[in-house]
């Protein structure tokens, strides 16, 4: 890559935000003073790291083949100015200067029926070629698939991946080791991570109307815990008739799990994962106390989950076309939903701040957010282990230049958060990154997120009465799928 491109990009980046007041944002001179400083220091390190991984390891032209969908692949193989292309194109070119490597994309589709990248990896498994040295997907479909048929190669076999780095996300060693095993592989490589950690969206107006505190400052004392949430809430009289206002929008289960410090995979003295046979109490508890709040619909905006009893849709029963719409008419306090939610409700006119899921209480010590699991894998129909692993960490240092200020400064800071403070909470949210490997044993589809994690949601978005019943049936086969999953990828 010419160095002019990397200049380049920079610079759009910085006038980017620089500029962002011309589009109704306004960023202060710290933001701008921040950038100078990421640019001129935290960017020299990552070239001097660079240089270092790329001493003695120019590949001569050997090509490295990424086949997936787009959403980890520049969309054209040249600049376009949109900056979501180009960052990525900026760094597959950084990567071909610096590495001597030519990198090609193979773009793929997915659909209700599975990925055709994970059909042809399988294939090229099968018959010992050596076309495809990464992919990228959710758990889900590419990751459990892969797995089961034994196509994913283990982090120990690639050389020079370091996990303590900023550029690989924090939890991967405590919650997707398989017996000490890394297959799958989150951070700022794929784009999708800037995209889809969960966090809590709170209407500005409504929580000056309805006289709650500063809630950045009930974040950065640590006190916003679940109840702390639900007294404040309960400002916000019952919507009877509908034509009030909804203390909650979009309630996810699963986030408040996480949110409260729990994951549902454990793992033992050997690293085995393995679920709890009987119902965690702590889960209990949460259930117990969110059920009847969002399942309330004088109280909460929301649906049904998929897979639970026939429900009318968002148009039939808000007479909307989904419920940001009602958020944007400052009719929901709380919204519940990924970073990705953030720039789609950035299009309604609600003026809206950003904070992390609550915590369990106040003696939690940190915040947690879930997020939904899109992963980089290396497939065993890679040229090179040594090779791959090289590329990879170097992709992913990489990324904190081009994919992070696209992504995330300019994207998420720039236009998803109104203020300053937001900006801070987005950082707290990323920080705080969780993972949990249950994709790839609940029996999940593409539409469908497996029994277990469908029980969990459920219990407390709608119903808790029948948690511990069903948790216990479907604990029992997650361990049984669990076994599976270790036997076919051997001890």
């Amino acid at each position: 890559m010419k160095k002019s491109h990397t200049a380049l990009f920079l610079l759009v980046t910085v006038l980017s935000q620089m500029f962002s007041g011309c589009s109704g944002n306004e960023t202060s001179p710290e933001t701008n003073e921040k950038t100078q400083n990421i640019i001129s220091s935290e960017f020299a390190e990552i070239d001097e790291y660079i240089d270092l991984l790329s001493e003695n390891k120019k590949y001569d032209g050997e090509t490295f083949t990424y086949v997936g969908e787009n959403y980890h692949a520049p969309t054209q193989e040249e600049e376009i100015g949109s900056i979501e292309n180009d960052s990525i194109y900026y760094r597959q070119r950084e990567l071909e200067e610096k590495l001597g490597i030519s990198w090609t994309n193979k773009i793929t589709q997915s659909s209700g029926e599975g990925s055709e990248a994970s059909v042809m990896i399988k294939q090229e498994v099968m018959a010992g070629g050596h076309s495809f040295d990464m992919t990228a997907g959710t758990l889900i479909v590419e990751g459990q698939d892969l797995l089961l048929e034994g196509c994913l190669v283990p982090s120990e076999r690639l050389e020079n991946i370091d996990l303590d780095r900023e550029w690989w996300n924090s939890s991967l060693r405590n919650n997707y080791m398989i017996c000490d095993k890394l297959y799958f592989f989150s951070g700022p490589i794929l784009p999708k991570y800037y995209m889809s950690s969960y966090c809590i969206m709170f209407d500005k107006l409504l929580a000056e109307q309805f006289d709650l505190p500063d809630l950045y400052e009930e974040v950065k004392s640590g006190r916003w815990s679940v109840d702390r949430m639900l007294e404040l809430s309960s400002n916000v009289p019952e919507n009877k008739d509908g034509s009030g206002v909804y203390r909650f929008g979009n309630p996810n289960g699963l986030a408040f799990v996480f949110g409260c410090g729990m994951t549902v995979t454990q793992f033992d003295e050997n690293g085995i994962p393995y679920v709890k046979s009987s119902l965690p109490i702590e889960m209990s508890d949460l259930s117990g106390k969110l059920a009847h709040i969002m399942s309330d619909n004088t109280l909460s905006a929301h649906q049904k989950r998929l897979g639970s009893e026939n429900y009318e849709t968002v148009e039939q029963k808000f007479g909307v076309k989904s419920l940001r719409d009602i958020f944007g008419e400052d009719k929901i306090l709380f919204y519940f939903g990924n970073t990705d939610d953030s720039m789609k409700l950035r299009e309604t006119e609600a003026e809206f701040g950003i904070i992390p899921m609550p915590k369990s209480s106040e003696s939690q010590k940190n915040y947690y957010s879930y997020a939904d699991q899109w992963c980089a894998y290396v497939p065993k129909c890679t040229r090179d282990c040594e090779m791959t692993g090289t590329i990879i960490e170097a992709a992913a240092a990489l990324s904190m230049k081009h994919i992070k200020p696209a992504y995330y400064d300019k994207i998420l800071k720039g236009q998803s958060a109104y203020d300053m403070p937001s900006r801070e909470m987005i950082d707290l949210v990323f920080d705080s990154t969780v993972y949990d490997m249950f994709d790839i044993y609940t029996g999940g589809t593409i539409n469908y997120w497996g029994d277990l994690i469908h029980a969990i949601d459920t219990s407390i978005d709608e119903d808790s009465s029948s948690f511990a019943s069903s948790y216990f049936v479907c604990a029992k086969m997650a361990n049984r799928k669990i076994k599976e999953i270790i036997e076919s990828i051997g001890d």
